[in-house]
């Protein structure tokens, strides 16, 4: 049974078949509710800038898009009965997905994804493997829409 769906998503672009197949999951198997837990982005990602007041503003910028980005797909949902519950994840993603996973006692995870590159697939750095590996329930990947 599937009361439970957790969907991990970054609010990118490709994420959007993630949600779509979270929705319909949902509905399907008569659950009212999804958990999202939106990734935020690490602070390496911004390693790049000298400048504090640079830095703040990227920061601040991307968190206002995907605030926009959450509330679209939020009031997508509500438009079809589902209830949206969100929360931040931050850290080494594999263990927070897991982590977040248990503390919803999820019964899915739906993983929307990006296309690897194939050096990190190698070296099994790849998200998904290190997910699958620790996820206290089952896995469901989603390829991005093309």
């Amino acid at each position: 049974m599937l009361d439970r769906i957790l969907l991990v998503t970054d609010l990118s672009p490709d994420g959007q078949a993630a949600w779509a197949v979270a929705c319909t999951l949902a509905r399907q198997a008569g659950s009212r509710e999804i958990s999202v837990a939106c990734a935020s982005p690490a602070p390496s990602a911004y390693s790049e800038f000298d400048s504090d007041r640079v830095l703040r503003r990227v920061y601040d910028d991307e968190c206002q898009q995907a605030s926009h980005a959450l509330k679209q797909y939020t009031d997508a949902c509500l438009a079809e009965g589902l209830t949206v519950r969100t929360s931040t994840i931050s850290g080494p993603l594999a263990e927070a997905i897991a982590r977040t996973a248990r503390q919803e006692r999820a019964d899915l995870i739906v993983l929307g994804i990006r296309h690897a590159d194939t050096i990190d697939r190698l070296l099994g750095k790849s998200l998904v493997g290190q997910v699958a590996r620790s996820a206290p329930c089952h896995l469901l990947i989603v390829k991005p829409s093309r």
